[in-house]
């Protein structure tokens, strides 16, 4: 979670300012897009998952955590990772650095997950997100663009995915544990699986997609039924959730508020099928990156954070702050390029700093939660 605050505070700002000062990207991948979309997908969101994953399956397997020198070589492995993505260095070294974090994290949630019945939904999950890095990282290196985009758009739909599954099972267990005289949120398993498996289909397609040549308007069809299922499913998922009774639950609305934006994805992507100026804002990719992953993570990093260390699970003015400037940072990166285009360019920078400095917010109290070793409770 340190290391994800961290790159959520730098790899945004550090992506803006090449842009708007037109400097020369100086890593292996052909331009500072491929390296925005690598980083912030397995720089950031990696660092998110390993920190959630590899803390909470200990309570849903039993097993021992994996610390020490685990952590150790798992957190310097992300950092040589990074450095290699930004550096001016052999691409056949960049390659094999970009190997080891992802191989560790593999074999430590394996490990951590073993026997427990989540194994089999999440691991699948996780190799593919293996695969679809290595695709991007290689499809661009070797200038083959279909691959490099199929591997951008198939881990962009597993975060989608992975977001989808953990809200669908984690929101009515933190909600039905809060509010104890209010009749449990049962999420029907049908439900939830049609709108898990439609998601997985239309992300799975577009992937294969950029592989080949269909017409325009078969390739969007088949993209868009599958979409418009996940939508209609995920409403009447969210509505039995009962979103409405967290609104004076700040630490539960951040999670309702990201399935929201979760939805709102599904929208967009539509949306950008058909309406080409829409997809070359890419709006429909910062509803789902900026909008759902950012509310989840900074949502999930709170609370997992405050649980796991002991403390009061309760909102404090600073954590309020971070979700409202992560929220103001969607809000603005989506709706900016759609009302006033002309004047993106021009606030990209104080765009980017709502949302960064949601992260930067986050470490002023939790580097010294995270970094304590017994914090034990808050009064």
């Amino acid at each position: 979670f340190f290391l994800c605050a961290l790159a959520g505070l730098f790899l945004p700002k550090f992506f803006v300012s090449f842009i708007l000062n037109d400097f020369n990207y100086p890593g292996v991948f052909r331009n500072i897009l491929t390296w925005h979309s690598h980083e912030m997908i397995f720089g950031f969101t990696m660092a998110l998952l390993s920190g959630f994953l590899l803390t909470a399956s200990v309570n849903w397997s039993g097993n021992r955590v994996r610390n020490g020198l685990w952590l150790f070589a798992l957190a310097l492995f992300w950092i040589l990772e990074r450095i290699a993505m930004v550096t001016p260095i052999p691409s056949t070294l960049a390659i094999l650095l970009n190997f080891p974090f992802m191989i560790l994290f593999l074999i430590m949630a394996g490990l951590q997950l073993k026997g427990n019945r989540n194994f089999k939904i999440l691991m699948p999950a996780l190799l593919a997100f293996f695969l679809a890095k290595e695709m991007l990282v290689l499809g661009d290196l070797f200038e083959n663009k279909p691959v490099a985009w199929a591997g951008r758009d198939l881990s962009l739909g597993l975060i989608r995915y992975l977001l989808a599954l953990i809200a669908c099972r984690l929101i009515p267990f933190f909600s039905n544990k809060r509010f104890v005289n209010i009749d449990a949120i049962n999420l029907p398993l049908t439900l939830r699986g049609t709108f898990l498996i439609s998601l997985l289909l239309s992300d799975i397609l577009k992937a294969i997609f950029h592989l080949l040549s269909l017409p325009l308007l078969v390739h969007n069809l088949l993209l868009d039924l599958p979409l418009a299922v996940a939508l209609i499913s995920g409403i009447w998922a969210w509505k039995l959730m009962r979103p409405q009774q967290t609104i004076k639950e700040p630490m539960l609305l951040i999670l309702n508020i990201g399935f929201l934006w979760l939805l709102l994805s599904c929208i967009g992507e539509i949306v950008s099928h058909h309406l080409q100026w829409f997809a070359i804002t890419n709006v429909h990719i910062h509803i789902l990156t900026a909008g759902a992953l950012g509310s989840f993570s900074i949502g999930m990093m709170t609370r997992v954070s405050l649980a796991h260390s002991g403390r009061m699970m309760k909102a404090s003015k600073t954590i309020m702050a971070m979700f409202i400037l992560v929220n103001l940072g969607a809000l603005t990166r989506i709706l900016v390029p759609i009302v006033a285009n002309q004047y993106f360019s021009s606030l990209l920078h104080t765009i980017a700093g709502f949302w960064v400095g949601a992260y930067f917010l986050y470490l002023i109290p939790f580097t010294k939660i995270l970094w304590t070793s017994q914090p034990g409770l808050s009064k």
